[in-house]
């Protein structure tokens, strides 16, 4: 019987350098005592598939295609004096699923006889915009057969795109907008506490 048909499907946002450091307490101050720059990282990444991933890539498949979180970061030089440069990739890792930037979503593909497949990637507030890469693998036996890869603009729209374009394009006024905001909303809530105790 032939093993059934499996779908992962990456999304990663452009790949840029992060720069991550280390600190530790001496003397009672906080102090950065290493740094490594990671080569290559994506802001934003999420990994779909139709099951488990260990059941869906195996591990030397992900190693060739670099689907999972960890293969994506690029750490390819670190200074020497560093004892174990893998911890500030791991670090990366870490960090951003704890914010919720990089996302493995077991089970989160929906596969239809064996031929139609959906899934959704929620993303966060706080992307980077620019040209995403969105890649399709299907597998079987946890062997990538098939692959398919595009490219998604993600842009901010409406309000959020202009307030985006505000802060960005013109700092002032957009400072001045917040302080106004700032100002009016202190001034409605000691308003309404008036009104209130006055009752």
């Amino acid at each position: 019987m032939t093993p059934p048909l499996e779908v992962a499907i990456t999304v990663a946002s452009p790949l840029a350098p992060v720069t991550v450091r280390r600190k530790e307490k001496r003397l009672g101050i906080w102090v950065n005592v290493d740094s490594v720059t990671v080569d290559l990282a994506p802001n934003f990444y999420a990994v779909a598939t139709t099951g488990p991933f260990s059941d869906v890539v195996s591990k030397v498949e992900d190693l060739r295609y670099k689907i999972s979180v960890p293969q994506m970061i690029r750490l390819v030089s670190a200074p020497v004096d560093v004892d174990d440069p893998t911890v500030f990739a791991e670090a990366v890792s870490r960090i951003r699923e704890n914010l919720g930037l990089y996302q493995t979503l077991p089970n989160a593909v929906v596969l239809q006889d064996d031929t139609l497949f959906s899934s959704s990637v929620r993303l966060p507030a706080n992307l980077v915009e620019g040209e995403y890469t969105a890649r399709i693998f299907l597998t079987r036996s946890g062997k990538v057969v098939a692959t398919h890869q595009t490219s998604i603009d993600v842009r901010k729209v409406g309000i959020e795109r202009w307030l985006y374009n505000l802060a960005h394009e013109h700092p002032v006024y957009y400072g001045l907008m917040s302080l106004a905001i700032a100002i009016f909303a202190g001034w409605a809530a000691a308003a309404v506490f008036r009104l209130v105790r006055g009752a």
